[in-house]
């Protein structure tokens, strides 16, 4: 008679709506194992996509960026410490001068490389970069030095400085 009891509690209303919700929630656990194996997939591609991205930048110089041209002057300082004895100090250093006007022209082109299913864009840039320089009083001795701030120079194919 066990098995009667077993078929009447079935037959119950509260019974069949227990079964299917302990159904329902072996399904969704169950299926929860495929979800977390996709999103487990995604984040590694997500990872190796960022790596082949900074592989591939390395060889290209990485992110530059050019703030445009400036002109360092050096200049001597003379202090006089013991003006009896003659004896002073010569301290060296630079006027940082940047343009009053500043002109950029360029044109940009991407390039796409690709390294296994990843695809990275490359730029390349064609500049043409121009400034004016009011320059201080005479009174400066030594050579002009002009740079670019934030340059790497060796991710550069053919550069000209200094064009005066």
């Amino acid at each position: 008679m066990p098995s009667d009891s077993f078929s009447n509690f079935l037959q119950s209303t509260s019974a069949q709506i227990t079964l299917k919700l302990v159904l329902i929630t072996f399904l969704v656990l169950f299926l929860l194992i495929p979800k977390f194996m996709i999103l487990d997939l995604i984040s590694e591609r997500e990872n190796m996509s960022a790596k082949v991205t900074d592989e591939v930048a390395v060889g290209w110089g990485n992110q530059q960026v050019i703030t445009g041209p400036v002109l360092i002057l050096p200049y001597n300082v003379v202090t006089v410490t013991n003006a009896q004895v003659n004896v002073s100090n010569v301290t060296k250093k630079y006027l940082v001068i940047f343009p009053d006007s500043l002109n950029i022209n360029g044109q940009l082109e991407t390039h796409e490389k690709y390294r296994n299913i990843y695809k990275v864009l490359l730029y390349n840039s064609s500049l043409t970069i121009s400034g004016k320089f009011n320059l201080p009083p005479d009174g400066f001795s030594g050579i002009a030095k002009q740079t670019f701030s934030g340059m790497k120079l060796r991710s550069f194919r053919a550069y000209q400085i200094l064009r005066v």
